[in-house]
């Protein structure tokens, strides 16, 4: 999983990095300015950010709203890093879209436990966004194949009529053709033409 990390103190961004980087298959992307950041979230897709509050430039709240606004982005755990303890930051942070907070200095123990769990929590997103697409396509599978059995069954009793009466048949079937060509003409797409 990717991992970006927004501060711009080095000192705490090697801290971050050295406290994250022991996950199992975590890469971790380090940034000191955060509109090199933002641009970066462009064409990395990242798992989870770690960003800072007070940075020059951009603040964190900033930073988390642009963020929030790119569609990647709406559900990815975001972390607000900051040594405030002032309420309504907090409050601010939040309505932006932070999903946690972590206090500076930090401990490397809530650090880890705080991240575990959003990488959890993303790993488990991860795998019901995959399972969602599984279910789209088998249903989108579905159906093609009840409109084609529908469709079938149509034109099964269409013969039936047919056999019964020869000149009735063959009128249903001239009607449903020129009914298809005129919903062509009109534009519908192929499926809607042949309802």
């Amino acid at each position: 999983m990717d991992i970006a990390i927004i501060d711009d103190s080095r000192s705490v961004l090697m801290e971050l990095n050295s406290a994250i980087s022991s996950f199992r298959g975590v890469v971790t992307h380090l940034f000191t300015d955060p509109i090199e950041a933002l641009a970066r979230s462009d064409d990395t897709y990242f798992d989870l950010v770690l960003v800072d509050f007070v940075m020059p430039g951009l603040n964190g709240i900033e930073v988390v709203r642009k963020l929030r606004a790119k569609p990647h982005y709406r559900n990815i755990p975001i972390v607000m890093v900051t040594s405030e303890r002032d309420r309504e930051i907090k409050i601010q942070a939040i309505e932006a879209g932070a999903t946690d907070f972590l206090g500076k200095p930090f401990d490397a123990v809530e650090l880890k436990a705080r991240v575990g769990n959003l990488l959890d929590l993303r790993a488990a997103q991860l795998g019901l966004e995959r399972k969602a697409h599984k279910l789209e396509a088998t249903v989108e599978t579905v159906m093609r194949d009840v409109a084609a059995r529908e469709e079938e069954i149509i034109w099964r009793l269409a013969r039936a009529v047919e056999y019964r009466d020869g000149t009735t048949g063959n009128h249903v079937s001239r009607v449903a053709e020129i009914a298809r060509l005129i919903a062509v003409d009109l534009g519908f797409d192929d499926r809607r033409a042949h309802m």
